[in-house]
């Protein structure tokens, strides 16, 4: 068959396929880009919100470490022991009580600036590890040994302390603070007027 005519054979079968059909549908134009749906006004203000409140929360938590009160540097033993000997002195009225809370002040001097267990042990303890550690001069062992011995005898023999006595014993344990620590020069100290009774 020649091929001219094969081709027009094929020709009317296809157009009789595409427009032959009484129900074929025209084809439609291609349509443009669709307009986006409106945005709902809820999601809208959750989109917002998502954002600004860690924001927020992140500004607030910056602030309040950097706005945070600084603790005060801890106290030296020395600086300790005047702070409490100072109240001591504002202490109205002497009694058995202000006398051991001298001797407490003492004993807790010693453990913080020379690490010796003195709130712990007994004075007779106490004065044995002195021995050991030389850690004083002879005149500082022997007034530490009696400011210890007035402070048993007031706390465990009922005894008494005069006003007198007491501002002598707190000076002397005031002075000995001041000659065994590190910080400074040292305030103007009344001299002991008196020993306190043995």
């Amino acid at each position: 068959m020649p091929r001219a005519v094969l081709y027009a054979i094929v020709g009317a079968i296809v157009a009789m396929q595409l427009g032959g059909h009484e129900d074929a549908l025209p084809l439609r134009p291609i349509p443009g880009p669709e307009d986006p749906p409106p945005e709902t006004p809820w999601l809208a203000f959750l989109a917002m919100a998502s954002t600004a409140i860690p924001a927020i929360l992140g500004v607030v938590i910056l602030c309040r470490w950097l706005f945070r009160p600084r603790l005060p540097p801890p106290l030296t033993p020395r600086e300790w022991a005047l702070r409490e000997l100072e109240r001591t002195e504002l202490a109205i009225g002497v009694d058995a009580r202000q006398v051991e809370r001298l001797a407490g002040v003492l004993r807790t001097y010693l453990h913080r600036q020379f690490q010796l267990p003195a709130p712990e042990q007994t004075s007779e303890e106490f004065q044995c590890a002195l021995e050991d550690r030389q850690l004083f001069t002879t005149e500082q062992r022997s007034l530490l040994a009696k400011l210890l011995a007035h402070a048993d005898m007031v706390k465990f023999a009922r005894g008494t302390t005069s006003p007198d006595d007491f501002k002598t014993y707190r000076n002397e344990v005031l002075h000995f603070v001041l000659e065994t620590s590190q910080g400074g020069p040292s305030p103007p100290l009344p001299a002991p007027s008196r020993s306190p009774p043995s």
